[in-house]
């Protein structure tokens, strides 16, 4: 069973535990600027938790979708 920890999110603390995952893609988003430089941004996931209620199950938000905290980097490159 995978390790319980403590996350921070906003103002309050929760249960939650890492989740494995395996990259499908990562892609670049462009942005055109308009004097005419470029910007590309992207996102690349370190590690990603799932949240737990108060009885250790996973969490869900009030649209029903399941709660969870990503730990990430972001890469930016510019041609300006």
């Amino acid at each position: 069973m995978p390790r319980q920890i403590k996350l921070t999110l906003g103002d309050q603390e929760v249960d939650a535990v890492e989740v494995d995952y395996r990259v499908k893609s990562e892609e670049w988003n462009e942005y055109e600027l308009a004097d005419g430089g470029r910007v590309r941004v992207k996102l690349t996931v370190a590690k990603i938790f799932r949240v737990l209620d108060a009885q250790g199950k996973p969490a869900f938000d009030a649209a029903g979708d399941p709660m969870v905290a990503i730990r990430h980097n972001t890469q930016v490159a510019s041609s300006l």
